[in-house]
């Protein structure tokens, strides 16, 4: 508010308290000092509360001194207690750290941690978390003390760090003093373990896949074992290792046929007579997707025709596509043993139409080449799916690209280079309308103006698929281009496309998700989502909603996110226990889902290793000129902290702003009406 309405106001209190005094001052009842002290208590009572009315802000500087923190982390993995002295850590070493706190809290302020799967700011530690990740305990520290007086951290672990990055490359401040107490034992034990399994992602139906497994045995000089790979159950192979050194790393190579498509599940073993302190590195589990790309194309024309040549061209170069060329006339062989028959012309024959109507019942896949002419008194274009009319002579049409067309993916020079393509010869008609669900890929074209009828077409019936090329003379198409740009890339591709569009595909396979085959408890862990158009291609436009019900029936409910050509989901953590899924999608107007169960079983990372790795420990504290001490040398460490090394507290000012009603010194205005009471009743004015 304006200081002038101040202003006004110390006039108001100027003549309020003039007016209550105005009698005696007739009267000369006393003094003109006493009269004029007694109006000045009144005026400045006044005064300060009609500032009080303005709500007036003071701005106070406070000096605070603060104490240098220390930070005490507790690494509360089980592997803590994985040793020999897990007596000692649970009753004598807990005391030992709790005397050397309290000698360390004069001079320092106290901040006590646990860390594993995750940094908690406490102190219990009951060492029975399944992982140890050292980010999660820097990183909570880099935030929690941003800007505060933080000088040392006391790393109490024994060095086995099996999740998250090396402590030595610590996000904290150089100037922060990091110093180690060393747990565990670092005696190297007899033990053979699988170190790694190196293998492909995926393999293709029918191919060898290299599988690599390397072992390490460790004083085990001069001893034999058995590396054992299991299809599930089913033994495979097995490789008897014979130990040459005490510390030597094996590697072993498998070669597998890939017999079924889908996940396998595979596994491998050591089995030795000899006897192991550690048996759970003994086994690793792996998998692998088999992939099928075979397919088998018929091509059935009525004659010599060079669409023939260029289609057969096309179609070979595939991976695992093989095409066989017969007269209509000739063909006798099963339908059944191919997965998409191409007609070429000849529409008209009783022979055709029956091989036609076979591939429907039988759910074969089909591609017709109209040729240029239909017979007008034929049913042929019930075959076509469309409208019912008269077909009469030929006509020459260029096409012209949907660019909506969305079955399967189309490139960004497709456009220039299709719509460049000569003209087809295809069957005149006054109207080209599909019956029901026709998904357009090549318009018709003519004189310039595009029209809205179909030249190419696809359509998905509940038991084969069928696409439709009006007309003939596509081999002009594949000329045209390698004449303009020196290749027919585009033209093959449409081909292949064309080709893996119309094979028959279980919609479950169009929408993939992948779940680690092992989930342990309380571990983060990705889920990835794979979504394909209905030409099999990376798609990821849809919303794809994922929901997990574990078995109590709590139901969470995510999105995964699209990230490239895939999609990824995050999870945190999860405890043990069963747990189903459904995730679904809608692309190309139809839903897709995919169902399943994983299980997240109890970890046992922390009992892989079982040395303590102090090595670690040690370069962690010469990095942050801090000291590596045993359980037995905290007077060490004490000595360090409090004698050694100079830790000062720091003073900062902190600048407050608050409100004048709520200073306590504002009590002593009411010793001005208390003053001016005593006068008054003193001079007999009340």
């Amino acid at each position: 508010m304006p200081f002038g309405y101040y202003l006004l106001f110390l006039v108001l209190a100027a003549l309020l308290s003039y007016l209550l005094y105005s009698k005696e001052i007739k009267r000369k009842f006393c003094t003109k000092t006493l009269l004029s002290l007694l109006i000045s208590l009144r005026f400045i009572f006044l005064s300060f509360l009609f500032l009080l009315l303005f709500e007036p802000i003071i701005f106070q500087l406070i000096e605070k001194k603060e104490k240098p923190i220390l930070v005490f982390a507790q690494d509360n993995s089980e592997s803590i207690l994985n040793n020999k002295d897990s007596l000692f850590i649970q009753t004598a070493f807990k005391d030992s750290i709790k005397d050397l706190l309290n000698e360390l809290n004069n001079k320092f302020e106290i901040i006590p941690y646990s860390f594993g799967q995750e940094a908690k700011e406490n102190n219990i530690y009951n060492f029975n978390e399944s992982i140890t990740n050292s980010d999660f305990l820097f990183n909570a520290i880099k935030n929690r003390f941003y800007g505060k007086n933080l000088t040392d951290v006391i790393f109490c672990s024994d060095g086995i760090i099996n999740n998250g990055n090396n402590p030595i490359y610590t996000s904290l401040s150089p100037e922060i003093s990091i110093h180690a107490i060393g747990l565990g034992d670092t005696s190297i034990f007899s033990d053979f373990l699988i170190k790694v399994v190196n293998t492909n992602q995926y393999a293709l139906l029918g191919n060898r896949f290299p599988v690599e497994i390397v072992v390490q045995a460790k004083k085990f000089q001069g001893k034999k074992a058995v590396v054992a790979l299991y299809d599930k159950e089913n033994l495979i192979k097995e490789f008897e290792l014979s130990v040459k050194s005490s510390n030597e790393i094996i590697k072993l190579n498998f070669d597998l046929l890939a017999k079924e498509k889908g996940i396998k599940d595979y596994s491998v073993k050591i089995k030795t007579k000899n006897k192991e302190n550690n048996v759970f590195n003994n086994h690793k589990d792996f998998n692998v997707e088999v992939i099928d790309k075979t397919q088998n194309i018929l091509i059935l024309a009525e004659g010599p025709h060079p669409d023939i040549g260029v289609l057969n061209w096309a179609f070979l170069d595939q991976l695992k596509t093989t095409v066989k060329i017969q007269y209509i006339k000739d063909f006798d062989d099963d339908l059944l043993a191919f997965d998409l028959v191409v007609f070429h012309k000849g529409l008209s024959k009783n022979k055709t139409k029956k091989l036609i109507k076979s591939c429907k019942k039988s759910g074969v896949s089909i591609l017709l080449f109209t040729g240029n002419y239909i017979d007008a008194n034929s049913k042929n274009d019930e075959l076509l799916q469309l409208k019912h009319n008269g077909f009469s002579g030929q006509v020459s049409i260029n096409p012209f690209l949907n660019v909506d067309f969305n079955s399967f993916n189309l490139d960004d020079s497709w456009k220039k280079i299709i719509n460049e393509y000569p003209p087809l010869n295809i069957p005149f008609a006054s109207d080209y309308k599909p019956i029901g669900q026709s998904k357009i890929f090549l318009y018709q074209y003519l004189n310039g103006i595009k029209l809205d009828y179909p030249l190419v077409y696809f359509v998905q019936k509940q038991d084969y698929k069928f696409g439709v090329f009006l007309g003939e003379g596509i081999w002009k198409w594949k000329l045209s281009e390698f004449n303009k740009y020196g290749n027919s890339k585009v033209f093959k591709n449409i081909f292949q496309k064309i080709a893996q569009l119309l094979k028959v595909i279980d919609n479950k396979e169009r929408l993939k998700i992948s779940i680690p085959k092992q989930i342990q408890e309380n571990q983060p862990f990705s889920i990835n989502g794979e979504l394909y158009n209905a030409n099999l291609e990376l798609n990821n436009k849809g919303k794809l909603s994922f929901q997990i019900i574990s078995e109590n029936g709590d139901v969470f409910q995510k999105i995964m996110k699209p990230i490239d050509q895939h999609y990824e989901l995050s999870l945190n953590t999860l405890e043990r226990g069963s747990y189903s899924y459904s995730a679904s999608v809608s692309i190309d107007g139809e839903t897709l889902k995919k169902d399943g169960v994983f299980i997240v079983e109890k970890s046992h990372k922390e009992m892989l290793i079982q040395e303590a790795n102090h090595d670690v420990l040690n370069v962690l504290t010469k990095n942050s000129n801090g000291i590596f001490i045993y359980p037995n040398q905290f007077h060490i460490l004490k000595n360090h902290l409090l004698n050694v090394i100079k830790r000062e507290a720091v003073s900062h000012d902190e600048s407050t702003l608050r409100d004048l009603i709520h200073w306590k010194w504002l009590l002593l205005l009411l010793i001005i009406p208390f003053l001016e009471w005593l006068i008054r009743k003193r001079y007999g004015m009340i």
